[in-house]
């Protein structure tokens, strides 16, 4: 369904040529399947929302490494752990 899946989105709309007028009607399709899934990310953010998720475990060791890096900038005194 979302033939752009596999790279990025960046990559596949920047990189996209325009050789005939069959070119730009697959590309106005590409558009409307990117909305389609954007609408469907953001229903699922909202139903996460709705039960209270607002970071999925999974993701939690990548955002603590993320914040721990920030935390670690010198201005900070502390040991570099966010409970400090």
């Amino acid at each position: 369904m979302f033939s752009w899946q596999g790279r990025s989105v960046q990559q596949v709309f920047l990189t996209y040529q325009f050789d005939s007028n069959d070119d730009v009607e697959s590309y106005l399709n590409l558009m409307d399947e990117y909305v389609a899934y954007l609408d469907q990310q953001f229903n699922k953010l909202k139903g996460k929302d709705e039960r209270g998720i607002r970071l999925p475990k999974p993701e939690m060791p990548l955002a603590m490494g993320l914040l721990n890096q920030y935390y670690n900038i010198p201005h900070h005194q502390g040991t570099g752990r966010i409970s400090d």
